[in-house]
């Protein structure tokens, strides 16, 4: 009994150490860059509109991670001068998951989700898949201001979920002291906490908006 002691604290104590913002499910950054750089600036006027209030803005669908990206990826575009060599664009969320300037998304169809995966593919969306009225896919970054625009989506969100439990997963099996077993489960459950909000977040939008 004891000895099971140290093992509930350390849980605790990793629960502690988590990054805050696992728990704002619309807002997985870090909290002061995602709402103090131009580029979130940029993205708070765009998804809420010019009144800063609401959510009138022409990114409003795509939300807030997403509109950042975006403009983050702007303006890194806009830093490569002509012949200079291309850096590989890194954002301030690192916890999106991009591939090639293309990012994973979670799109919820307004109507027949079929109208939805065709408007997508047409912007370059690659990876697809459907469950519902759901489409997840690879988009390109430079496409999501005109994602935001499209008639057949309702919203749309980054995905997490697949690569923060891959990486807490990953540090699980290379550690095997019950300490870090034991923060390393608490780094879990609320990782699966974080996963759970956000499903309940486009949940609550989706029920909002019908």
């Amino acid at each position: 009994m004891a000895g099971s002691i140290p093992l509930k604290m350390a849980i605790l104590l990793g629960a502690a150490m988590f990054p805050g913002w696992l728990l704002a499910a619309d807002k997985p950054m870090p909290l002061l860059e995602s709402w103090t750089s131009p580029a979130a600036r940029l993205a708070h006027e765009s998804v809420t509109g010019s009144q800063g209030i609401g959510k009138n803005g022409p990114m409003k669908k795509i939300g807030h991670d997403l509109a950042v990206l975006f403009y983050e990826h702007r303006e890194s575009q806009r830093q490569v001068g002509p012949g200079a060599l291309k850096q590989k664009f890194r954002p301030s969320n690192r916890a999106l998951r991009l591939k090639d300037e293309k990012v994973v998304i979670d799109a919820v169809a307004s109507g027949d989700v079929s109208d939805l995966e065709t408007e997508l593919r047409a912007l370059g969306m690659e990876n697809v898949s459907t469950y519902g009225r759901f489409v997840s896919g690879l988009l390109p970054v430079s496409v999501l201001d005109r994602a935001g625009l499209l008639t057949e989506m309702q919203l749309a969100r980054p995905a997490y979920a697949k690569a923060m439990t891959g990486s807490v997963t990953s540090r699980v099996m290379r550690h095997r002291s019950p300490v870090v077993l034991g923060v390393l489960s608490g780094l879990m459950a609320l990782v699966l906490l974080s996963v759970h909000c956000q499903t309940a977040t486009i949940a609550r939008e989706v029920h909002r908006q019908m």
